[in-house]
């Protein structure tokens, strides 16, 4: 589901003219969505990310990041 999420948002930004510097989205000659490129697997993986933060709320998280999550922000604070 976050990958089917994640096309179709990134296909709305791609027709909006705002998609992220670097990230590689474009429709194949069958009309389908394709997105890659480290961009586009950092957003899928930003996604699936939140997801098992949100259904989780009782458990502590830590997170290692070698790429930049906006959404993760505003629920972060330095451990140790």
């Amino acid at each position: 589901m976050p990958f089917r999420t994640n096309l179709a948002d990134a296909q709305q930004r791609m027709k909006e003219g705002k998609l992220m510097p670097g990230e590689d989205v474009h429709t194949d000659k069958n009309g389908h969505v394709q997105a890659s490129g480290q961009i586009s697997v950092m957003q899928i993986n930003g996604r699936l990310a939140k997801i098992i933060l949100e259904k989780n709320p009782s458990r502590e998280c830590y997170i290692e990041e070698s790429f930049q999550l906006d959404w993760m922000y505003p629920q972060l604070s330095p451990h140790g």
